[in-house]
């Protein structure tokens, strides 16, 4: 076929597939529709009253015939945009494809057909909501970057210059929620390859193949939903809202504009009842009161900067920067840190981090002490680490390993198991991305993998201590163990309850705690995989019922 052949089934195809897929995959969402997305944004990305995400995109384009500068951005080559609107699950809710390269975000939205709806009021936006568990009522809203104007339907960051621990909690919480856009662009860029070089047709075609992409995005998603690996990618560096050299938009907000973003803002801060609910999920998992958050430092090996000498050296001796994080009972960070060099203490990371800035300022919101059981003097809320942090008011840790009688080893174990959140973390993040490389990780790969197999069945009950000896020495046989053994877990043990004050068992190599079963076992040194199936313990549903499991190799009893 020639050519202009070609050519021309590509046009009608395109427009064809747009025609018949956009009713179905792409109509213009109703006011229950919109409050669903709501709803989803709220519940994925904790934003309420959210109804998208907005941004737009540059695509290359061959440069028109006789069409001067009027195409080339600020990027430096030729581009028309695609400005987008997401909901929670990266589907596009409506597009606009078509805008001038030289045109800002801003420029863009205002020439648009999304913008003359809202401004016309026949966008089927609901009638103002009120903010979860409050009874403040904000209009729905869509969220988009600097570069947009601040409207009363549209919420952006505030600027980074002199932010407050509340702006800054906002911008993070609605950076957060808007980042959908970025992962959509970034699906279509990583399946659609044409939009990585310029497209090399006119501007009429080139809009229709870009309508035609996003059209297929949405169908692959109603149909297949969004594969693993989708969901990993951040658009392709053609989202402007990255960039230090953002377009921002000169438009001067209206008052009730600004008073809007306000009651956002201050409804976003950690209110006293979230706390709580973190405190009340160790609770529950961990069975440590008051306790709102484990935290702990990470050496990150890094190659030596040029002519930085000792400053990245640790105490392990290696290079290393230092990721600090501070997570809930879920494994979910609640904070983190990251850059500071290797020489520095976790005691001296936290202390120069914004969030103890924050915590000695009295702006987190922290729950006032209380009684854990009636009648009993107020304990405070609490965040544990390990004994590289100084004891504070609002920080415990262990207390010395040296003379310790009975109440305060059960103290130390209780705070240990609560704090092994922090470490599962970092040896999750360690197993899901490689290219990291975090340096020394806690367990060896099967051991991580059954962790996250099986972490909802144990709720907290599983602990992980000795696995840096056991990397050490992981021979291939009990790498087949620890993996063998999953199924057994799964069928004989069953959520136990925390032992109290029966013998302890031990790491025969470190000496660390490990678990506390409810009855008197001879002395072993074998696998756990072998000590399920030998038949002398006599491990029973029963006796599991009771049992703290542990992954260790080899271990002993101690009366």
């Amino acid at each position: 076929m020639g050519a202009t052949t070609v050519s021309s089934i590509v046009r009608e195809t395109v427009k064809a597939m747009w025609d018949i897929l956009q009713p179905l995959h792409m109509k213009l969402p109703t006011e229950n529709d919109f409050k669903n997305t709501a709803k989803e944004f709220y519940e994925k990305w904790n934003f309420p009253n959210c109804l998208g995400a907005i941004d737009g995109k540059h695509i290359r384009v061959k440069c028109p015939p006789h069409s001067g500068t009027m195409y080339y951005n600020y990027k430096n080559f030729f581009s028309i945009v695609l400005q987008a609107v997401t909901d929670a699950n990266y589907r596009f809710i409506t597009i606009d494809v078509g805008g001038y390269g030289k045109q800002s975000d801003g420029g863009t939205f205002r020439s648009s057909s999304l913008f003359h709806l809202i401004e016309s009021k026949r966008l089927n936006i609901p009638e103002d909501g009120t903010l979860p568990l409050t009874m403040i009522t904000v209009p729905y809203v869509f969220i988009g970057d600097e570069a947009y104007p601040l409207l009363n339907n549209l919420m952006k960051p505030f600027n980074r210059r002199n932010l407050d621990a509340e702006k800054e909690y906002y911008n993070m919480r609605l950076s957060r929620a808007r980042r959908v856009v970025e992962c959509a662009f970034g699906i279509i860029s990583a399946k659609f390859r044409i939009l990585f070089k310029p497209i090399e047709a006119s501007p009429d075609l080139a809009d229709d193949i870009i309508k035609c992409i996003c059209i297929l995005h949405n169908t692959i998603i109603d149909i297949e939903g969004i594969p693993i690996q989708d969901e990993q990618f951040l658009s392709q560096s053609e989202s402007q809202c990255n960039n230090s050299d953002v377009v921002r938009a000169n438009n001067r907000p209206t008052a009730s504009a600004t008073f809007i973003r306000e009651t956002y803002k201050n409804y976003f801060p950690k209110t006293t009842e979230e706390w709580k609910k973190i405190a009340l999920d160790f609770q529950e998992r961990w069975d440590f009161p008051h306790c709102l958050g484990a935290m702990d430092g990470k050496y990150v090996q890094i190659t030596a900067p040029v002519g930085s000498g000792s400053y990245y050296f640790n105490y392990k001796k290696t290079f290393s920067i230092v990721l600090m994080g501070i997570e809930n009972a879920n494994y979910e960070f609640i904070y983190c840190d990251v850059g500071t060099n290797g020489r520095v203490s976790d005691g001296g990371v936290i202390e120069n981090t914004k969030f103890m800035k924050y915590l000695a300022a009295n702006k987190l919101n922290l729950p006032p002490p209380e009684t854990v059981v009636p009648g009993e003097p107020t304990l405070n809320y609490v965040f544990v680490g390990d004994e590289a942090f100084a004891i504070r008011h609002d920080f415990l840790k262990p207390y010395n390993q040296r003379e310790l009688d009975y109440p305060k080893k059960v103290f130390n174990y209780r705070l240990s198991r609560a704090r092994r959140v922090v470490e599962n973390t970092f040896g999750i993040l360690a197993n899901r991305f490689r290219a990291s490389e975090l340096e020394e990780t806690t367990w060896v790969p099967p051991s991580m993998k059954l962790l996250e197999n099986v972490s909802k069945v144990f709720r907290g009950s599983l602990q992980i201590p000795c696995m840096g000896y056991m990397a050490k020495s992981s021979t291939s046989r009990y790498l087949h163990q620890v993996t063998t053994a999953e199924e057994d877990w799964k069928c004989r043990l069953h959520p136990p309850a925390l032992p109290t004050d029966e013998i302890t068992w031990i790491c025969s190599e470190c000496g660390d705690w490990m678990c506390k079963p409810s009855v008197e076992l001879p002395k072993i040194n074998m696998t756990l995989h072998e000590a399920l199936q030998n038949p002398v313990l006599g491990i029973s549903e029963p006796l599991c019922d009771d049992l703290v499991v542990c992954l260790s190799n080899p271990y002993q009893v101690l009366s």
